[in-house]
């Protein structure tokens, strides 16, 4: 995971925190495990949970990173920075999913609330 893609989960959560409140939304890991197609590559698949329109929304993502290697040794070094990262990965996908869900709840609103 690059600098720009933990800026990009910090504003995630400041947007996600701004539509919901701090405590209106919530994720969970679902999974973290090695690819089986690249043993070097790790996949994360997280929920996303919030109350729009008195309903509450569910929405999936999937991440990913590959596993930063020592060149010297080839040893993995930081298999948790790793692991947050595919974490990372996932959560922005599905606040992604969760904010065209709130998009088009808006969107529905708007337009019942136009009279003709």
């Amino acid at each position: 995971m690059q600098i720009d893609d933990w800026a990009e989960l910090g504003d995630a959560v400041e947007s996600l925190d701004g539509a919901f409140g701090s405590g209106g939304w919530s994720f969970h890991i679902v999974g973290v495990a090695s690819s089986t197609t690249d043993p070097d590559f790790l996949l994360a698949q997280v929920e996303l949970e919030a109350v729009i329109d008195n309903r509450t929304v569910t929405r999936g993502g999937i991440g990913g990173t590959v596993v930063a290697r020592s060149t010297k040794t080839g040893d993995a070094i930081s298999l948790g920075a790793d692991y947050a990262a595919a974490v990372d990965s996932a959560v922005l996908h599905a606040a992604r999913w969760l904010g065209r869900e709130l998009n088009r709840s808006s969107r529905q609103r708007a337009e019942a609330s136009v009279p003709w």
